[in-house]
C-alpha cells in the first residue's frame, strides 16, 4: 500500500502517509484512493484479514489534521460504500436479508 511507510527512529511502518491535498474534494479523492488500495491489498492477501491493519490505520491518523480531513473522510466513506458492496453481494449469493439490529 503506497501510504504505508517507514519513518526514521520509528520500528514500525506508519500507515497513514498519504498525500497532501489541495483542498477538500482532493483530500476525499485521495482517501478513497486509499481505501480501494486497501480493499485490494486485503484481497490479494487474505491472509492478512483480521490481523489489526484497520486499527493501525485508525491509530496513526492525526485527527486533529485539519490539513488531512478530507482524506479521512473520503477513506471512511468509501469503506463504508466497500462494505455495502460486500453485504448487498452476500445477500444476493443467499438470497436472504441481512437481520436489523
Amino acid at each position: 500500500m503506497p501510504y504505508v511507510r517507514y519513518i526514521p527512529g520509528r520500528a514500525a511502518p506508519h500507515y497513514w502517509q498519504v498525500p497532501e491535498a489541495r483542498e477538500l474534494r482532493h483530500g476525499h479523492d485521495i482517501g478513497c484512493e486509499a481505501a480501494d488500495e486497501l480493499a485490494l491489498w486485503l484481497a490479494a492477501n487474505p491472509d492478512c484479514v483480521g490481523l489489526g491493519l484497520l486499527g493501525r490505520i485508525v491509530d496513526d491518523i492525526d485527527f486533529e489534521n485539519e490539513a488531512q480531513r478530507g482524506q479521512c473522510e473520503g477513506f471512511f466513506n468509501q469503506l463504508e460504500q466497500l462494505l455495502l458492496l460486500g453485504l448487498s453481494e452476500l445477500e444476493a449469493s443467499i438470497g436472504d436479508e441481512p437481520s436489523k439490529h
